[in-house]
């Protein structure tokens, strides 16, 4: 049930009623699944509201315990952009320790945002490497080491639904976290100096600036200019810097005032 468009999609949402008989002993229970999902207990109109082309399967059980044959219905929504309107804007951020390759060390966080001048943003919905729809309500994050698909999408206050959106990234595994409580700012920055340095992580959950460690204690500030420049040939030596990055990082050490 719903309104149809020409080619016979359904417009915003439909419903789905189900209604089982059994003259014998009685209808114990009745259930459906949506595109092969879980099955669940029906117990009110099944609402469709994604775009796209939906089969609806359900089954039912009698008091005596024999249940039915499953029998299926395709339902076809309006896809994404068929609409009058193009449906909110939305945008995916993610954020975490990374390597220089860009890959995430242990962690990563999922933000996403949405925006709709017009009539509001309703929803916004997410899905996790091919996995069930999940409405968003605030950043949440991934641990499992490999690639990771996210996916993601909004509804606005008029039912008009926006492009699907897609971010791809790898999780590495943290076998060993050499620094809890590791410094995770964006860039390299000693003494409030940035050296505009992307702040990567070795892959074993310690940073440039974990190891440039600028609040220890250092007898002499140029004490402290040779441990930066001694720990940045180390990383250039590792993979993790390269030679134009650690002299922007030793000109940052040297501006500073630690240890002066």
């Amino acid at each position: 049930m719903g309104p149809r468009n020409e080619a016979g999609e359904y417009v915003g949402p439909a419903f789905v009623r189900l209604l089982a008989t059994d003259a014998d002993s009685g209808v114990a229970s009745v259930e459906y699944q949506i595109d092969g999902g879980e099955w669940m207990p029906y117990s009110k109109a099944i609402t469709l509201r994604d775009p796209g082309e939906h089969t609806v399967t359900f089954r039912a059980t009698d008091v005596a315990g024999n249940v039915s044959a499953p029998q299926s219905i395709v339902v076809d929504m309006e896809g994404e952009g068929d609409g009058d309107g193009e449906g909110p804007e939305v945008t995916a951020g993610v954020g975490g320790s990374r390597t220089r390759d860009g890959d995430f060390v242990g962690r990563a966080t999922v933000t996403l945002t949405a925006v709709d001048e017009e009539s509001g943003v309703d929803r916004t919905e997410f899905q996790v490497d091919g996995g069930t729809w999940q409405r968003y309500a605030a950043p949440f994050v991934l641990a499992a080491d490999g690639e990771h698909v996210v996916r993601y999408r909004a509804v606005n206050g008029a039912g008009e639904v926006s492009q699907t959106g897609e971010v791809t990234f790898t999780i590495l595994e943290l076998r060993r976290d050499r620094c809890p409580g590791s410094d995770v700012r964006p860039t390299v920055i000693i003494d409030g100096n940035d050296s505009t340095v992307e702040n990567f992580d070795d892959g074993e959950g310690c940073t440039v600036n974990d190891h440039i460690a600028q609040d220890d204690e250092y007898p002499t500030h140029r004490e402290f200019v040779r441990h930066v420049r001694q720990v940045t040939r180390d990383l250039v030596d590792e993979g993790v810097l390269i030679g134009a990055e650690r002299q922007l990082i030793i000109t940052a050490a040297e501006m500073s005032d630690i240890a002066r």
